[in-house]
């Protein structure tokens, strides 16, 4: 099976699908965000549709409407001058995008349509998003952080997640979000909180799937990783380097179809006695999987507000779809660990958006792995999963420091309560501010957002 090397690049999903808003800069007054003005996206340099390479060596490009606006020197050491291009005249972007797990940065250059056509996600990256958007004030402008509740469609489906937000900045003793609603749905938030975790200098923070907050010290990355044709996954997955394995797309021509599926092999040290191991996965639904759910609603056609409404009260329409997405691990993987008697499942990695992956780790216990090989395998349904990075860590949690943040404003977040905001229509948001508790001495901080909801989506019947 052919593999498709995916590079992430998220300026390229906001210029086609307008997820960068002119009122997300516009929401405090007395802060003067320059349009388009996004510190953790910097655009390098395009080539453009007559296939002209130009460098920006002046100041990096950024998105302002319909164009790239930069700066260019005919030669080093001579004077710029600033230019405009038309995002229509723009084949390809080089841009530097900060990793979401550790530090580093990325520099690929990308085809805006050659890409997306060939992994075949335009039309569904526009009609399956996933939300509501959460930006993170920097300390200069709001940027895309996380995009929450994947799959969480109608109150049936309504969850909890967590995810660290890897732009946030303390200003003023304040954290400053944004939550929007980008796309033509309905958002329904229960609960918004932050998670302030005080830990050692040098170590990781980072969220389990149920929001236990666990510390990463020594992640090892595997010896090999390979599938049924033995190809090597470890260009894809050995570095948390925003290059993504994703199976091939083609045969997925059937709206709500998951066709075969593709057993992936991770083999890892294991030092003698190791009695538990932390997975950390770092991954997300492809466009692709992202949309399975509305697809698959989709496909009752006049009965589909009937379904609807049993997914809203959790009768057996609800618990046929919930059982038919756990079959097919369309929303969440499970994850498989070579014991003394066999395969078994310890746990599920969630999935999440391709827009904003998360990094969550999952504790395995290894009381029935013996020898010095840790094996893990997951099965990815074809064309539904995207995977950037995966390692163990042997080491057991260090004592952090969680402090619960609520919202200040507006206060009726604070609570899982059941009373909803509800974000609607395209364009809604809702600004959040909590105020930053004092830090510990000689620690640093990493902030975890919990988010708890869920959307409604328009079937096109």
């Amino acid at each position: 099976m052919n593999k498709k090397l995916i590079a992430l690049i998220t300026v390229i999903l906001f210029t086609f699908f307008n997820c960068i808003s002119t009122h997300i800069e516009e929401v405090i007054p007395e802060k003067d965000i320059p349009r388009g003005k996004a510190p953790s996206l910097k655009i390098l340099g395009v080539v453009t549709t007559s296939d002209k390479w130009i460098e920006f060596n002046g100041e990096p490009g950024r998105i302002v409407m319909n164009v790239i606006e930069s700066e260019v020197a005919d030669e080093p050491g001579k004077p710029v001058k600033r230019i405009s291009i038309p995002l229509n005249e723009v084949k390809r972007v080089w841009l530097r995008k900060p990793r979401g797990f550790g530090s580093g940065v990325l520099l690929p250059i990308v085809g805006f349509f050659g890409l997306l056509a060939a992994i075949g996600i335009v039309g569904m990256a526009l009609s399956d998003p996933f939300c509501p958007f959460i930006y993170s004030f920097d300390g200069n402008a709001y940027t895309l952080d996380a995009e929450s509740l994947a799959g969480a469609v109608g109150p049936g489906f309504k969850r909890t997640e967590w995810k660290v937000l890897s732009s946030l900045a303390e200003v003023n003793h304040q954290y400053r979000l944004l939550a929007v609603n980008e796309v033509d749905a309905a958002d329904y938030l229960d609960h918004v909180q932050l998670l302030a975790v005080d830990h050692p200098m040098g170590v990781i923070a980072a969220p389990g799937v149920s929001g236990a907050v666990h510390t990463i010290t020594d992640p090892t990355a595997p010896l090999r990783a390979y599938d049924p044709e033995g190809n090597d996954l470890l260009p894809f997955v050995g570095n948390n380097d925003e290059l993504y394995w994703q199976a091939e797309v083609e045969g997925q021509e059937l709206p709500g179809a998951i066709e075969s599926k593709t057993g992936l092999i991770f083999e890892f040290p294991r030092p003698k006695d190791a009695a538990e191991a932390k997975v950390i996965f770092k991954g997300c639904n492809s466009f692709w999987g992202a949309g399975v759910l509305k697809r698959h609603l989709a496909m009752y056609g006049k009965n589909a507000p009937a379904v609807l409404e049993e997914i809203e009260t959790q009768g057996p329409a609800f618990v046929k779809i919930k059982d038919m997405l756990a079959e097919a691990e369309a929303l969440s993987l499970q994850l498989r660990v070579e014991t003394d008697d066999g395969w078994k499942i310890m746990g599920n990695i969630a999935g999440g958006s391709p827009l904003a992956p998360g990094t969550h780790v999952y504790p395995v216990d290894l009381s029935g792995v013996t020898g010095d090989m840790l094996r893990i395998k997951l099965i990815p349904p074809a064309a539904s999963w995207m995977i950037d990075y995966i390692a163990v860590d042997y080491s057991g949690d260090l004592p952090v420091k969680v402090t619960k943040l609520r919202a200040v404003k507006p206060k009726t977040l604070a609570a899982q309560d059941g009373c909803y905001l509800k974000l609607s229509p395209q364009g809604a948001s809702v600004g959040l501010i909590f105020d930053s508790p004092s830090r510990c001495p000689g620690m640093e901080r990493t902030i975890i957002l919990e988010i708890s909801g869920y959307y409604d989506i328009p079937l096109d019947l």
